[in-house]
């Protein structure tokens, strides 16, 4: 049986059917006399998962942010999101850069961005712009600079980078030490440097969070990058943490060395994923380019509702983007998972069970951990159906965060220990 499925029937379910029948009033225009039925919002998407009965039209506390969007098709795989990602830039003129660039690639530095999705994006809009709409696009990716040895040998086994730089504070000399030891020169000219610089210092989970002044690992790559671009100047930088990070104090610092800089803050559910993982992004463009050509900083601000028009929210439910129970590859997940769990670090999260109790309070949910059955010296005894490896090498909050909601829908009526 497929997963999340239910043995099919000659007649749809009654909640089903209700599903079909909801009445939705869109969010952004006032209500009629008469709410416009939407039929068939779940084409596509099997009725009876249980991520899509979660998801149903709510018309109580929720907020509309936190459902599916029903009304829009279900989009789960990568290669049509992406359509519609690069469909979406098209509208919003990057026809014209391309018309700009033409034949000369687009040369690009990545630092500390970890499994490199930066130039995974750019091959699937590289792909679609090819494939559906007719159009080049092309990039050359100078170098990489990670200094964990694991996420070095994943980038040196996917992307094959003719450099691949070891340690960030090292970029602002002529030469740097690769992750083989070599001494090689830093190239020179890049159109572009995209860096996801250390978030442990400035993460809301950490309990002893840093300034940017401070001595630490995020201060420390921050500052590394940014004396990369002071001496070599790329034309623009795309920087990426967590939304808690200084972000005014980092726009200060940009503007330091003749950068104009602007941030914007995303949600993952707002674009496509269904999911809540909140980031800060920021962009900062070489202010002598900027008078060259004669841009204004109003200009390069708009840069942040430009982002904000490529929003569209998640269609589909998180069991969709799933592998199948049966991937070959979950073995060896699994597998590095029971290495992991040999190692598992019991963590201090003070900060963050105070706002769990204060939740637990509220929805008069108790001080129970029945589904985790977790006890304060960090162990756990999962059910036997759940991905044990996994869930035993989460930290403990997440437990709490499995048992809550297990109490909750308890209250609710359902049971998540069964489908």
């Amino acid at each position: 049986m497929a997963r999340g499925k239910r043995p099919a029937s000659s007649t749809p379910s009654a909640r089903a059917t209700k599903r079909r029948r909801t009445q939705l009033t869109d969010a952004g225009q006032a209500s009629s006399s008469s709410t416009p039925i939407i039929e068939n919002q779940t084409a596509g998407m099997d009725s009876e998962l249980p991520e899509v009965i979660r998801s149903e039209p709510h018309f109580g506390k929720r907020r509309l942010s936190t459902q599916l969007a029903l009304n829009l098709p279900p989009l789960h795989k990568l290669s049509d999101i992406y359509r519609s990602i690069t469909a979406r830039a098209l509208e919003l003129n990057l026809g014209e850069f391309l018309q700009h660039t033409g034949s000369k690639p687009l040369r690009i530095v990545t630092a500390c961005s970890g499994t490199e999705s930066p130039l995974l994006a750019l091959e699937l809009v590289q792909d679609n712009l090819r494939k559906h709409f007719g159009r080049d696009f092309k990039f050359r990716h100078l170098f990489s600079a990670e200094i964990v040895p694991y996420k070095q040998r994943y980038i040196d086994n996917n992307f094959h980078p003719r450099l691949l730089f070891r340690d960030v504070t090292q970029l602002k000399d002529r030469v740097a030490q690769t992750a083989y030891g070599s001494l090689e020169k830093v190239p020179r000219n890049p159109d572009m440097l995209i860096a996801g610089f250390s978030c442990v210092d400035f993460s809301s989970l950490n309990n002893k969070r840093k300034t940017l002044d401070d001595s630490g690992e995020s201060g420390g790559t921050f500052w590394g990058i940014l004396a990369y671009a002071k001496r070599y100047r790329p034309r623009i930088v795309v920087l990426e943490n967590v939304r808690t990070a200084p972000w005014g104090k980092i726009a200060e610092a940009w503007g330091g060395i003749d950068y104009f800089a602007c941030h914007a803050e995303v949600d993952t559910k707002a674009y496509y994923l269904p999911q809540t993982r909140e980031r800060g992004y920021m962009l900062c463009v070489d202010r002598q380019r900027m008078r060259e050509h004669g841009l204004e900083e109003t200009a390069m601000a708009d840069w942040v509702k430009i982002l904000s028009q490529f929003k569209r929210p998640a269609s589909s439910p998180a069991g969709m983007f799933l592998m199948d129970p049966d991937d070959r590859r979950l073995e060896q997940i699994e597998n590095d998972m029971t290495t992991r769990l040999a190692s598992h670090t019991v963590y201090n999260w003070e900060r963050y069970q105070v706002r769990h109790q204060n939740y637990r309070m509220n929805m008069g949910l108790g001080h129970r951990r029945p589904f985790t059955r977790s006890q304060e010296d960090g162990s756990s005894h999962m059910p036997d159906f759940t991905w044990q490896p996994w869930l035993r090498s989460m930290p403990e909050r997440v437990w709490d965060t499995l048992d809550a909601n297990f109490l909750r829908k308890l209250v609710e009526g359902y049971d998540m220990n069964h489908k």
